[in-house]
């Protein structure tokens, strides 16, 4: 193709849509749980919340591991707990019409230590653990979910002190959608240019692959590669398989890649990676913190929920405008 001239640059038009990927499934967030322990029962609580009533009647006047530091087995020497003690956590999801991923992953911290049932059956856990956290660990609940509304219960009796109930989390293939006010799981869709979050990706944290293919005939000229708009903790750049280097990172959004190329047609790879952001949150500030994450922003959560997904405090990820290769 002729390179579009504007002012001395010329860009080349690439030979076909850029092709983008994920490099791993997709994920959605469990965070508000009904809970069941002693004699009292609540109705949607935040995680946050419910972990500080679990400890609060087994003796604890809050939860001992947050902001605190176990002194030798301080904490690990009271983990003795009679047969009655113990609490039951209630998380529900939907999924959609004709939408039951063929893997579907639950991951619950320290999971091992809890009863796990799916609609009220009896699920088993695996021995997979998570490469974030290897108290992550998982089941494999696909052959059990239904279309609709689904039910995953988890069973801690007697207690545990390190029953620290947390979030829950789903991975497969899978979009994340909003259908009345709740986050579903969707059928998969393809990914394109433009955010994750619009995408069904609004949890999505980890990376993804945009590629294309330029055609080069002047070697001789200076060339570059420019992100016109990207988000993202990072953005790396190979040609023909060879690393060009980071955006950003005191760099700028445009590298110069003229060694890397050669006459005829050159492969541009682009990776972005996401942030943690949108998968641990915090989602409920009211503050909206940004570039910025202390324990009190997870306690700002409100106590009983969910809010409608469209409250969740997420940000944008993806890369959001096209890959251009610029000859000056």
């Amino acid at each position: 193709p002729s390179p579009i001239r504007i002012g001395r640059d010329a860009f080349i038009a690439p030979l076909g849509p850029t092709e983008a990927r994920l490099e791993q499934d997709n994920t959605l967030v469990l965070d508000f749980c009904d809970l069941r322990v002693g004699s009292k029962r609540f109705e949607g609580l935040n995680t946050i919340h419910a972990q500080k009533l679990i400890y609060e009647s087994h003796g604890f006047e809050m939860n001992p591991w947050d902001n605190a530091v176990q002194f030798k087995r301080r904490l690990l020497d009271r983990n003795d707990f009679p047969s009655s003690s113990g609490f039951e956590a209630v998380f529900r999801f939907r999924v959609g019409k004709d939408a039951i991923p063929d893997r579907l992953l639950l991951w619950v911290e320290r999971g091992n230590l809890y009863r796990l049932q799916i609609n009220g059956e009896e699920a088993v856990w695996s021995d997979r653990t998570s490469p974030l956290d290897h108290h992550l660990h998982a089941a494999d609940i696909a052959g059990a979910v239904t279309e609709g509304d689904n039910v995953i219960t988890l069973g801690a009796r007697p207690f545990d002190i390190r029953m620290e109930l947390e979030s829950i989390y789903l991975s497969g293939p899978f979009s994340v959608i909003e259908e009345e006010s709740r986050w579903t799981i969707g059928k998969p869709s393809p990914l394109g240019i433009g955010s994750w979050r619009a995408q069904g990706l609004p949890f999505y944290a980890q990376g993804a692959v945009y590629e294309n293919r330029f055609v080069v005939d002047d070697i001789g000229k200076r060339h570059t590669i420019r992100l016109p708009r990207w988000a993202g903790t990072a953005a790396s750049l190979h040609v023909n398989e060879s690393f060009a280097g980071l955006f950003g990172a005191g760099q700028g959004e445009a590298l110069d890649v003229t060694s890397l190329l050669r006459e005829g047609v050159n492969a541009v790879r682009v990776r972005i990676s996401g942030s943690f952001k949108n998968l641990f949150g915090p989602f409920h500030d009211p503050m909206r913190p940004r570039k910025t994450a202390w324990p009190a922003h997870w306690k700002r959560s409100p106590l009983y929920g969910p809010p409608p997904a469209a409250d969740y405090d997420l940000i944008d990820l993806g890369l959001l405008d096209d890959i251009r290769l610029i000859a000056d």
